[in-house]
C-alpha cells in the first residue's frame, strides 16, 4: 500500500542526494551521487531514482533545493533557472520546471542554504519569527 509522500531533492554542482519523505518529514528511502559537472548526469541519476521509487510510494509533490543564483520572480517564464553560474553549463539549467513536466506534479523549490536552514529549524523544534543563524561550508560558502 502507498502512502502520500514527498520527493526531496539538494542539487550541487558536485554531489546530489534524493529520498522520499512522509509528510511529517519521516525518511523512507534515500541516495546520494556525484554529479560529474554536468546538468545531464544529474537528471539521468534523478530519472533512475524516480524510476526505482515511484513503484512503492505515491509522491504527491517534489520540494528542491538548488545552488543559486536562479529566477524566483514567479511571473517569469524562466522561474527556477540558474541566471548564472561561475560554471556556465549550469547556467540556464531549470530543475524545477523539469522535474515539473517530467513528473507532473507540484514542486516547491529555494536557495539550498535557505532550505538547509528552514530544515534545520523546523526540525530541530524552532517556533516561527525566532531569529536563527545558520552557517552553510561546502564547496561554497553560504
Amino acid at each position: 500500500m502507498s502512502i502520500p509522500t514527498v520527493l526531496g531533492i539538494d542539487l550541487g554542482k558536485t554531489k546530489c542526494a534524493i529520498g522520499v519523505f512522509s509528510r511529517s518529514f519521516k525518511q523512507l528511502d534515500s541516495a546520494t551521487f556525484i554529479v560529474d559537472g554536468r546538468p545531464a548526469s544529474a537528471l539521468q541519476a534523478i530519472e533512475l531514482y524516480v524510476q526505482r521509487t515511484i513503484k512503492n510510494y505515491a509522491i504527491t509533490a517534489v520540494g528542491i533545493s538548488i545552488f543559486g543564483p536562479f529566477i524566483t520572480a514567479s511571473s517569469d517564464p524562466l522561474c527556477g533557472a540558474i541566471a548564472r553560474s561561475s560554471e556556465p553549463v549550469w547556467s540556464g539549467f531549470n530543475l524545477p520546471h523539469y522535474c515539473a513536466g517530467k513528473l507532473g506534479l507540484p514542486v516547491y523549490f529555494d536557495f539550498d542554504v535557505r532550505a538547509g536552514a528552514l530544515a534545520q529549524a523546523r526540525l530541530g523544534g524552532l517556533r516561527e519569527h525566532i531569529p536563527f543563524y545558520y552557517l552553510s561550508i561546502g564547496t561554497g560558502i553560504g
